[in-house]
């Protein structure tokens, strides 16, 4: 079909939509949906979801939580605890407890008591008074 001020469509782009001042979409993406004012999203990326705005969640990913804002927490940083502006704690720092601005306790120093401000009295030194 031809109207006055339109290209005419030809037969290879009739399987595909085609609306009033948009570009037509090629067959090989309507897989995947295509909303206004967005680029049609990949078949490789239809696994993750994609909302406006953020780019598209690896599908490598998708196995870890990610909040708006933060970057992806990798697989091999899920075994600790990760909290909101801290850095991932490394798992052999998980024996010891971990507080927000104090440096965590590593395991060989759990054996003696540690107070904040004192240094730590090492084993050999809790036997003599």
């Amino acid at each position: 079909p031809v109207t006055e001020g339109k290209v005419s469509v030809t037969q290879e782009d009739r399987r595909s939509p085609v609306t009033e001042g948009k570009v037509s979409v090629r067959h090989e993406d309507r897989i995947s949906p295509v909303t206004e004012g967005k680029w049609p999203v990949r078949q490789e990326d239809r696994r993750s979801p994609v909302t406006e705005g953020k780019v598209p969640i690896k599908q490598e990913d998708r196995k870890s939580p990610v909040t708006e804002g933060k970057v992806p927490v990798r697989q091999e940083d899920r075994i600790s605890t990760v909290t909101e502006g801290k850095g991932p704690v490394r798992q052999e720092d998980r024996g010891g407890p971990v507080t927000e601005g104090k440096v965590s306790v590593t395991q060989e120093d759990r054996r003696s008591p540690v107070t904040e401000g004192k240094v730590s009295v090492t084993q050999e030194d809790r036997r003599s008074p």
